[in-house]
């Protein structure tokens, strides 16, 4: 029997997953509501936003979340009034009822069973909640107060809820809800029992779907690990058969031994033996001989039988190995697709929040934009959609700010007021291709062409030759913006460099088109799951690594003389341009017995103006890979994605190609024409925070010798809005910082740059006296880029660790 705590912990984690489903109906009715006011179907709308909200009420109160409750309700609340046609739907009427839907996703996430958050976190939101249903409120009353009877008569005429019900304590009475909720709930059942298929369905927590795809990869690799085993069966299977070759070689002459048996007598007598035996009998010396090689003759039979029946069963073992293995596999393989088939979401499952983000942007630019989606049906893995997400978040962003005209030009050019902005989805195979295109102005052609010369991208001559592709390509690049100022939305030239980066990672690409004065189209084509792929196999330094086989554009053999200097760097010349060139062994810190310089072959890595050659040993072969990723603390080590099993049982690091790309590429090609200018000009700044003025003393006076700039805090919250005001001012470079400190401790001063958006690329450096290896783990966690030990400070190693960094 269920203990209470029990119980109230499983309908906890129901309600958890039911209350993100009505914060999305919420959302995505509300949106429409919004967009589209008058359509045909409102009413119907608003009482199934009504139901949404009730219904997340209600479930809030059978869980025991007494804050969600009250949200709820006053969400409930409001949408009662448009119910009742006191309150029309605006946007600064809508702005608190999403917040209020971000918020309980919040809350859903930091709460537990039988555990309140502080009332302080969701007061503010509920006072604009109800100062919205206060409104309306009010409104009805005045309108009661002029003709209070016809007043009444026209509200219960047209809607269900009577308007004496509506001020009361609670906004939807029982007597006119429940009944609706009543007769549709006998409906609903008989439909159940005639569907057996509802009752199939059930609800699996995200990390047991996880777990399962981590036991379908390790039965991949078993079954990996068969088809290896089985090879090897078969290469034994065919030792007896040489044998098999050799006695039929050999057989003629040992039957013809056997049938001259006595011409094989020894003709060789010692002088005692003549004379006795007058060579009429044989010797007992040669009647042993000849039963010796009689015996030995017999042996090589029976060994021959053996063998035959070894062969025999050798070739029945294989070919059971062999068939096994095949049904294994098959099995696994079927296996795996569906774990994940059920990993895998619907496209559609990021309309409603592309649509909020594209709401406010549109707003912060004084801009009217539709989103349409147009996914035929496609499904993606939930891995893959996660990331996906903030790549289509950047480019929309890019597209409000940089495609879509205000209305006035669009008025103008003879467009619709409202910009559109569509998303097309299409499947094939393994891959998903996306298309965001938009009805916009398209690319400045000539300002991407400035911005080239100005950044020092490209010189005239080069401009003048490189093809629309090549050019276009540039916007990709860090820090390339063709805005002058920076606005809310873009300028720092940060968006489609992320795109990208988080394209390739995914074993993706991604390329644009555009017609000048009609918009522009960003084409991605990335795989449907991360968590298998193939992968080639290299050699480098004596070790061996994976290399995400979509990762590699080319192999070549560099030729003598290919591989030349330029400014101090090596690079590789093919096809008349000049790319960047490292050895795997140079980039992993391996280097040491190889010149840079030694023969090997090149991989063509990354695509367009961050295209790169990386020098390796020799390649091994292509390997089917199942991918595992690494477990906390190590999920941000560099060069390195994953790591995959051989057959072998050997484990391999799976390489990272967008890190090889960035370290062998360098900053130079990063700079904005400004940062190019700084860099000879600008000494970095770092920030020192700590509550010791005695290590603040020390590590300021260590950096400043070495040369950079130094800014000083007393703890973890004033480091935090030190750098802020530093972002707006110049900018820090990197954060030094103690753990132990009053107001914000180092972990979470880590933690809060890394989920600024402005702050979350900093190079963070945690010093502290902390030496534990849960410590390490939680500084690596919170997303610390170092972690130095006080105890064993050493000067240099602090230097050597910034200089990294920055």
């Amino acid at each position: 029997m269920l203990t209470d705590a029990e119980i109230i912990a499983q309908v906890f984690a129901a309600f958890k997953a039911e209350q993100a489903e009505h914060r999305q109906a919420v959302g995505e009715l509300l949106l429409d509501l919004e967009r589209e006011p008058d359509r045909p179907d409102r009413r119907t709308m608003l009482d199934q936003l009504f139901r949404e909200a009730h219904s997340l009420k209600g479930g809030a109160r059978a869980a025991g979340v007494a804050s969600i409750e009250q949200i709820a309700h006053h969400i409930e609340d409001i949408f009662a009034a448009v119910r009742q046609g006191t309150l029309v739907l605006t946007p600064a009427h809508c702005d608190p009822i999403y917040a209020a839907l971000d918020l309980i996703g919040v809350l859903m996430e930091q709460i537990a069973p039988g555990v309140e958050p502080d009332p302080a976190l969701y007061a503010e939101h509920l006072a604009q909640l109800d100062a919205v249903a206060q409104a309306a409120h009010a409104a009805l009353d005045a309108v009661m107060a002029n003709d209070a009877p016809a007043a009444t008569d026209k509200t219960v005429d047209e809607t269900p809820l009577p308007p004496p019900e509506l001020t009361a304590a609670v906004p939807v009475p029982a007597p006119t809800v429940e009944p609706e909720v009543e007769t549709q709930a006998p409906a609903a059942e008989p439909a159940r029992n005639a569907s057996p298929a509802a009752d199939e369905t059930v609800r699996l927590p995200i990390t047991v779907l996880d777990g399962l795809m981590n036991e379908a990869g390790e039965l991949m690799t078993c079954s990996l690990r068969a088809r290896q085993l089985a090879r090897e069966a078969q290469h034994i299977q065919d030792l007896p058969a040489r044998w098999r070759r050799m006695w039929r070689r050999v057989s003629p002459t040992l039957k013809r031994i056997r049938g001259n048996g006595a011409a094989l007598q020894p003709v060789v007598h010692h002088l005692d033996d003549r004379a006795t035996n007058n060579g009429h009998a044989p010797t007992a010396t040669a009647r042993q001989e000849t039963s010796e090689q009689e015996l030995l003759l017999e042996t090589l039979e029976q060994a021959n039988i053996l063998i035959s029946d070894l062969m025999a069963g050798l070739d029945q073992l294989a070919r059971q190995a062999t068939e096994d293995q095949t049904r294994l596999a098959a099995v696994t393989d079927r296996m795996h697709s569906q774990i994940r088939r059920t990993r895998m979401l619907p496209l559609l499952t990021l309309s409603n929040p592309l649509r909020l983000q594209l709401r406010d942007m549109a707003r912060a630019a004084n801009k009217r934009v539709a989103l349409n989606l147009d996914d035929r049906g496609a499904e993606a893995d939930r891995q893959v959609l996660e990331q996906l997400r903030e790549v289509l978040m950047h480019l929309l962003r890019n597209a409000v700010d940089h495609g879509i005209e205000l209305p006035e030009e669009r008025l103008a050019k003879g467009k619709p007021e409202v910009g559109t902005i569509t998303l097309h989805a299409e499947v094939s195979g393994d891959r998903l291709r996306l298309v965001v295109e938009d009805d916009g102005a398209g690319l400045d052609h000539e300002a991407i062409k400035r911005r080239a010369l100005a950044s020092g991208l490209m010189s005239n001559a080069e401009i003048e030759r490189a093809t629309a592709g090549e050019l276009y390509d540039l916007i990709f690049l860090p820090g390339f913006s063709t805005r002058q100022t920076v606005s809310a939305l873009s300028g720092r030239g940060v968006g489609l460099d992320v795109v990208r980066t988080r394209v390739e990672r995914m074993h993706g690409r991604v390329s644009v088109e555009f017609v000048p004065g009609q918009g522009t189209s960003f084409i991605i084509d990335v795989p449907l799951s991360l968590t298998s792929s193939h992968g080639l196999l290299l050699r480098s330094g004596g070790n061996i690594y994976v290399l995400p086989l979509d990762a590699v554009q080319r192999i070549v053999m560099p030729e003598p003389g290919q591989i030349q200097s330029l400014e101090g760097r090596p690079v590789l010349r093919l096809d008349q341009r000049a790319l960047p060139l490292a050895t795997l062994d140079d980039l992993l810190g391996l280097s040491g017995e190889r010149a840079s310089g030694t023969r090997g072959l090149a991989l063509l890595l990354g695509s367009g103006e961050r295209q790169i050659a990386c020098l390796v040993e020799s390649i091994l072969g292509e390997q089917e890979l199942v991918v595992h990723r690494l477990p906390p603390p190590l999920q941000r080590v560099r060069f390195v994605s994953g790591a995959t099993i051989l057959a072998d049982g050997r484990v391999v690091p799976i390489l990272d190609a967008v890190d090889l790309v960035r370290a062998t590429a360098g900053a130079q090609r990063s700079l904005s024409p400004e940062a190019a200018e700084e860099q000879t000009q600008r000494v970095p700044m770092i920030l020192v925070a700590d509550d010791s003025i005695t290590t603040r003393t020390l590590e300021k006076n260590i950096l400043e010798a070495a040369g950079y700039r130094v800014s000083l805090a007393t703890d973890g919250q004033e480091a935090l809005e030190e750098l802020r005001r530093l972002n707006d001012d110049g900018g820090c470079d990197l954060l030094l910082s103690d753990i132990d400190m009053p107001r914000l401790n180092g972990f979470d001063l880590t933690a809060q740059v890394r989920s600024d958006n402005k702050l979350r690329h900093l190079p963070v450096v945690l010093v502290t006296s902390l030496d534990s290896p849960a410590d390490r783990e939680r500084g690596v966690a919170a997303g610390a880029d170092a972690y130095i030990v006080k105890r064993s400070f050493d000067q240099q190693t602090l230097l050597e660790t910034i200089a990294q960094l920055i």
